[in-house]
């Protein structure tokens, strides 16, 4: 398991009020191609999918979901937050629940996979799925995005495609 997997943690929130990041960003020059890492910062530089796996953790006990983030920005992804949703097996959203400020590790154009969230047997009743939605971070340099998280993470979401 990666080092840095140790040192998440989440406080999970239903509701972040005050602590919700604000719709700034930090931009510089973008490029349509999508194969390599952009130089702008927007809700669009980093995903966070569930592997469908779960993985352990140092600081917290139990199996902690094991989510892939890919950074696409050229700058070293530092911190990420944003909200977790949670899916029943029919696609129905079951739960929101904000996710605080993590400390990750995921350089400009790479990808990582690190726990996160509640241990498995704290997730909501009937979870089958987990969605993680990007509406924050901080990058190398001093760089950051703050998202709407109105806009981004909405109270109730449908399950993507995936």
């Amino acid at each position: 398991m990666h080092r840095l997997a140790a040192r998440i943690a989440l406080l999970a929130l239903v509701g972040c009020g005050e602590r919700c990041p604000k719709n700034e960003s930090t931009t510089t020059t973008t490029t349509s191609d999508t194969s390599t890492p952009v130089e702008s910062i927007d809700a669009t530089s980093v995903t966070i999918a569930w592997t469908g796996r779960y993985g352990r953790s140092e600081d917290l006990d139990g199996e902690i979901p094991l989510f892939r983030v890919e950074n696409r920005s050229a700058r070293q992804l530092i911190f990420v937050w944003g909200w977790f949703y949670y899916y029943d097996a029919d696609r129905r959203q079951i739960a929101r629940r904000y996710w605080e400020r993590h400390e990750v590790s995921v350089p400009g154009g790479g990808s990582e996979e690190f726990v996160a969230g509640p241990p498995r047997a704290e997730l909501p009743s009937g979870t089958a799925h987990i969605e993680a939605v990007f509406v924050g971070g901080t990058f190398a340099g001093g760089a950051g995005f703050r998202g709407d998280p109105k806009t981004l993470a909405p109270d109730v979401r449908p399950m993507s495609g995936r």
